[in-house]
């Protein structure tokens, strides 16, 4: 079952009226300073500290604050109501990224031997098949599904139909550097990309590569080049799945939404 949060609507940023009408008052957010995200410290994978972004709780992503005693046209995404994803309206992605935390052992090394163990909870095949992701797709829609090597003839074809998917292509990005084992270094990951509705055969826009080089950053983390690979593609909205960490870029750039247990999520998706 899908649920609905009654949360914020980061359109219009609670008021219930557009921001992108020309007459409506608005101040920058003084948190953020306008930039719709803030950074904090957090330790990463490596025990070393480093800077992440979050969306302002301040403004939520939006980057100011608007004036709710301005009269003007009503806020197109929550009709007036202030709220994201009121009175139970299921709202319909054109795009939808999903990075599951597939099941797997994690290998024991010399230089961490206790660390056996993954960092996060895993999903079975069945577990991810069962995920409503069907009920937030909408018609017309193109799914990137991150699927590792053990998993890219095994499952991840059921996963992608469960939800409602056709398969269209494979993806693979180079980490440039990876684990070694059995006399080959395994840096390259894939992403599957299905389709429900139409697609266009030749679009006239720029083409999006289907194998690309960007260095990993940590563990199990995906790279900002993908995202912004996605940028071409004019189909809104966005959501990312099994999200990591929320990006300005995902956050201002595109308004994409965000669901993970890593991350303030926009929506709740069960089984």
């Amino acid at each position: 079952m899908l649920k609905e949060k009654k949360e914020t609507c980061t359109n219009c940023g609670g008021v219930g009226k557009t921001p992108n009408h020309p007459h409506i008052l608005a101040k920058r957010c003084m948190k953020c300073g306008g930039a719709g995200y803030v950074t904090v410290k957090e330790i990463n994978y490596f025990s070393q500290e480093e800077n992440v972004e979050h969306r302002c709780p301040a403004c939520k992503g939006i980057g100011s604050i608007h004036d709710s005693g301005v009269k003007n046209e009503v806020c197109y995404i929550c009709n007036g109501t202030g709220y994201k994803q009121d009175k139970k309206v299921k709202k319909k992605y054109q795009i939808i990224v999903a990075d599951p935390p597939w099941e797997l052992k994690k290998i024991q090394k010399k230089v961490r031997p206790n660390q056996i163990n993954m960092d996060y909870s895993m999903m079975s095949i069945k577990q991810l098949c069962d995920l409503k992701v069907k009920e937030i797709a909408d018609d017309n829609c193109i799914l990137f599904l991150w699927v590792i090597d053990k998993y890219l003839h095994n499952g991840s074809i059921d996963i992608l139909n469960a939800w409602g998917f056709k398969y269209h292509l494979t993806m693979s990005w180079d980490k440039t550097n990876g684990l070694a084992m059995f006399g080959f270094n395994r840096q390259t990951e894939f992403i599957l990309v299905g389709f429900r509705g139409n697609i266009e055969a030749y679009p006239k826009r720029k083409t999006i590569r289907t194998s690309f080089t960007a260095k990993s950053e940590y563990h199990s983390a995906k790279p900002d080049k993908f995202y912004e690979m996605l940028d071409v593609l004019p189909y809104n909205p966005r959501i990312d799945l099994f999200a990591r960490k929320q990006r300005k870029s995902l956050l201002i750039k595109n308004n994409w939404d965000v669901w993970g247990n890593e991350v303030e999520s926009d929506i709740v998706l069960t089984s």
